[in-house]
Parts: C-alpha cells; sequence; structure tokens
C-alpha cells in the first residue's frame, strides 16, 4: 500500500503537507519537517505550481536492510515505517531510498511517511481535488 498523486488533479495547494504536520506533530516546533515532501515546478506555460511525494512502502523497500539500528519495518497494515526513537541519524536509509525519500527532521533523526498508522492517512482525507489516494 502507498499513497499516489495524479499530479494532473493536484493544484499544488500543500494541504496535504499541512495535514501530515498537523496529525504527526502535537505542537509545531523546530525542526519539524512533513514526511510529506513537495517541490515548486514551472509548467511550460509558466504557471507555478507544488507537487507532493512520499514513501514509496516499497514491496522489497531497500532502505529496511540498511538500517543498521534496525529502525525501519513494516507495520500490519503493509507500510514501510521508521521508529525514530531507535534512529540515530546515519542517513543510511536515505542513501538506499531510489527516491530520496527520508527526510532529517526534529533532534536529527530521519522521518517518513507512515501511512498515519492504520488510519485515513491526513493527505488523503484533505485533499480537496482528490488527487491524492491509497493503493
Amino acid at each position: 500500500m502507498r499513497i499516489v498523486c495524479d499530479e494532473s488533479k493536484c493544484i499544488g495547494c500543500l494541504a496535504c503537507v499541512v495535514a501530515c504536520l498537523d496529525r504527526r506533530y502535537e505542537s509545531a516546533m523546530p525542526g519539524d519537517v512533513s514526511p510529506r515532501l513537495h517541490e515548486r515546478k514551472v509548467r511550460p506555460a509558466g504557471t507555478e505550481l507544488y507537487l507532493t511525494d512520499s514513501c514509496r512502502h516499497c514491496k522489497n523497500a531497500p532502505c529496511i536492510g540498511v538500517c543498521p539500528m534496525e529502525a525501519i519495518g513494516r507495520d500490519e497494515h503493509g507500510f514501510v515505517v521508521l521508529d525514530e526513537d531507535k534512529c540515530i541519524g546515519c542517513g543510511a536509509c536515505k542513501g538506499a531510498c531510489p527516491w530520496h525519500i527520508p527526510r532529517k527532521g526534529r533532534g536529527g533523526v530521519y522521518v517518513k511517511c507512515n501511512g498515519c498508522g492504520g488510519e485515513e492517512p491526513a493527505c488523503v482525507a484533505v485533499c480537496p481535488m482528490d488527487a491524492l489516494s491509497l493503493k
């Protein structure tokens, strides 16, 4: 399972990024980062938008085997999750990820999408254009 974005529907509002931050952190602190990455794109016509991306929860996730602290595994819902309490911030997971998705966050440990722990992912629930879906 993973969260996919239909770029033809995405309007670049970043509501998914805000919802992700709201679900993940009780209160904003320095170093908080969203596991949803966003990037500004300029279309050929010159219009700008932001597209988002997150962990693909790969079937054979290379990040799982490279973590020296065994902080990355798969949960009962099939999502690849990272235990931030075990993470030492070495970056092996980011280096192994073909998309370099894990991001360094608060306290120097890495963060990535955890699929919202089995609940409906916040990013999917809030998307006004139904550009995000769980597949």
